[in-house]
């Protein structure tokens, strides 16, 4: 049973997406 490679990629970038999004709001706490 090989891992679904696709599905990997597709998780991988939503998490990637989400730490952005925290980020991205951090800053702008910070600078507000």
């Amino acid at each position: 049973m090989k891992p679904d490679i696709e599905k990997i990629i597709q998780v991988m970038i939503s998490l990637l997406e989400e730490q952005e999004k925290v980020k991205i709001t951090y800053t702008i706490e910070k600078t507000a």
